[in-house]
């Protein structure tokens, strides 16, 4: 009994130890609204300081540089027109035998130039070819158009539509007939069995006439 209560005192003097070791929780506590009209004062007057202290830009005009031409003269721009005007027609152009001799072909031409002329030929065939089937493509479905506008008439006066136009709306006119008649006997049945029933029904003693029967 005695070491059961040493061992108590033991922990509970261990237990004191171990909460005086955690720290303290501090109740919370909510801090202060700030003054905001107060700190933007504040900072506004900052910066207006700031401008203050320093030194404004002192604008200054462009200094462009001077033309150095020489100053227009329209009597010799007169002049000029008046020479071209005046020029001797049968002079000839320098530049017109450079165009005559880039006209003129090479004999003997490089291996890749015949090739890209060949590749070029060919492809002008092979447009050439398209657009011819093309406008024969035209061609034929113009002419199926004008055949079909001009044997249509001929065709639908021909006596054999006529004949079969009438033989299909003879074959409707005896189905349809067919469909009604059908229809008329499935009706007269339908009345023929409702009017059995209704007389079965008449004829059948009431519950209380059948109760009677059984009694007797």
């Amino acid at each position: 009994m005695a070491a059961y209560e040493k061992e108590r005192l033991a922990k509970e003097e261990e237990d004191k130890q171990v909460k005086k070791s955690k720290p303290a929780i501090k109740p919370f506590k909510a801090n202060e609204i700030p003054d905001f009209a107060r700190l933007q004062k504040e900072f506004q007057n900052s910066l207006d300081q700031k401008r203050q202290s320093k030194k404004l830009t002192d604008p200054k005009g462009f200094n462009f540089q001077e033309t150095r031409k020489g100053v227009k003269r329209k009597y010799l721009d007169i002049e000029n027109q008046t020479r071209k005007a005046a020029k001797d027609p049968n002079k000839k152009d320098p530049f017109e035998s450079v165009a005559k001799l880039k006209s003129i072909k090479p004999k003997l031409q490089p291996a890749t130039t015949k090739k890209t002329l060949a590749l070029m030929d060919k492809r002008k065939e092979e447009r050439e070819e398209r657009e011819r089937r093309e406008m024969q493509k035209k061609i034929d479905e113009y002419v199926r158009y004008e055949k079909y506008h001009k044997m249509r008439p001929r065709v639908q006066a021909s006596p054999a539509i006529v004949d079969n136009a009438r033989a299909k709306e003879e074959r409707d006119r005896l189905i349809k007939e067919e469909i009604r008649m059908t229809m008329v006997e499935n009706q007269r049945r339908f009345e023929d069995e409702m009017r059995q029933i209704h007389e079965r029904i008449e004829l059948r003693p009431l519950l209380v006439e059948q109760g009677n029967y059984f009694n007797i």
